[in-house]
């Protein structure tokens, strides 16, 4: 099937695309400023621009859709106008960076769309980008535009007010990074609902010891590598997780393959490890024990926090095989202090955690923290976003060191 026969499907089936929402204009090779645009649809008061490619969206193509989106927005206004890319394949690690900023990215079989299954795959799928597209909104609502967020916003459990921080960070440096981190693709992700199942129990400073434990905050990732070799979390990535503390901005090991790449670069190349540390005093290094109380949600225990300049490598290795090798006994230790401090817990929690968690899981992480006295909290919003983007760029080094 060719681009033309795509593109005469959707404009005879709009609904495909648009499944709960009215349709008043639609148009086929509209030209805007010289820019031939596939098709345009008006839905809703909105004008969303349809971008067909008969080919598997490649590294190359990202930087050309993104500047075309950013033209039209400039040319027709920015805030009700909306793009959809089409293709046979788009990899995830593509397709989850231009949907943060704002492309929605479709599939299409082009030589299977004829069937009506086909159709209605796509209806459904279109459904539930509707249900996103709505709930981020709804987040968005929570935060004036020109809002800036404050310390008491994000210093603590997720909330919708913590969401639209994150949508509006996480959107704002995408664009910096990308140029920043021009050698690599970048797969952003994190939170998508304003409450967490996850626990906290963390030291207020590295010297004050945890006594209770708190909701987990909003968080987003970056993924750094290639969509073509770069199977995800196998190497760190660049989180920025709120907590009581306000917010880290880290190197993040916390699944087991990015902890293995983490303790090997550093096992590997100790002393340029101790090199790219120093060059950034305000970094610290944080260990947290996981214990998991129902399927995919922990307690983070932090066992762990040495500042710079203390941080070497033979701490940090020392830290972790201690760890494992004392696991047995720790184990009994770290579920009593979670009995101790949260009871909130329920039974089938408690019984979860006692028939599980038979090896030990931990996270590593090297972090900026931006605690209550920070500048950042009396930033503007543009200023915020700026800044947040320049502190993960101070990380570069860093991820260059380990996603190699």
């Amino acid at each position: 099937m060719k681009e033309r026969d795509i593109q005469d499907y959707l404009f005879d089936n709009p609904s495909v695309l648009f499944p709960s929402q009215s349709v008043s204009e639609k148009h086929k090779e509209y030209c805007v400023h010289g820019k031939r645009i596939d098709l345009l649809f008006v839905v809703n008061g909105h004008t969303h621009i349809i971008e067909i490619k008969n080919t598997t969206i490649q590294c190359e193509h990202i930087g050309q859709i993104v500047e075309y989106y950013g033209l039209l927005r400039d040319r027709m206004g920015s805030e009700t106008l909306h793009m959809i890319l089409v293709s046979p394949s788009i990899p995830a690690w593509r397709s989850a960076f231009l949907e943060e900023i704002g492309i929605r990215c479709i599939e299409l079989d082009f030589d299977c769309l004829a069937g009506i299954e086909a159709g209605k795959k796509l209806a459904k799928d279109s459904k539930q980008f509707e249900k996103i597209a709505k709930d981020k909104q709804s987040f968005a609502s929570a935060l004036g535009r020109n809002e800036p967020i404050l310390f008491e916003d994000v210093a603590g459990a997720a909330s919708p007010r913590g969401m639209a921080y994150k949508e509006r960070a996480l959107h704002g440096t995408l664009k910096i990074l990308a140029t920043e981190f021009s050698d690599y693709e970048i797969m952003p992700f994190g939170i998508t609902r304003a409450s967490s199942h996850d626990w906290y129990i963390e030291n207020q400073t590295p010297d004050n010891a945890a006594e209770k434990a708190c909701r987990g905050g909003v968080w987003w990732a970056y993924r750094f590598g290639s969509a073509n070799d770069m199977p995800k979390n196998d190497v760190p990535n660049i989180s920025v997780i709120a907590g009581e503390t306000g917010l880290d901005i880290c190197i993040n090991a916390e699944l087991r393959p990015s902890q293995k790449a983490m303790l090997e670069r550093i096992e590997q190349q100790p002393e340029e490890f101790e090199d790219l540390v120093r060059k950034n005093a305000e970094l610290s290094f944080k260990m947290y024990a996981k214990i998991e109380h129902q399927p995919r949600f922990y307690h983070w225990i932090m066992t762990s926090w040495i500042m710079n300049p203390s941080i070497n490598s033979n701490a940090i290795l020392s830290l972790a095989r201690n760890y494992k090798e004392s696991f047995a006994v720790k184990r009994t230790e770290l579920i009593s202090g979670i009995l101790a401090s949260n009871p909130r817990i329920s039974s089938a929690q408690v019984d979860h955690m006692r028939s599980t968690n038979k090896m030990p899981n931990t996270a590593f992480r090297l972090t900026l923290n931006l605690d209550k006295s920070s500048a950042y909290w009396n930033m503007t919003a543009i200023g915020q976003v700026e800044y947040l983007a320049q502190k993960i760029i101070s990380l570069k080094e860093l991820i260059n060191f380990f996603v190699v």
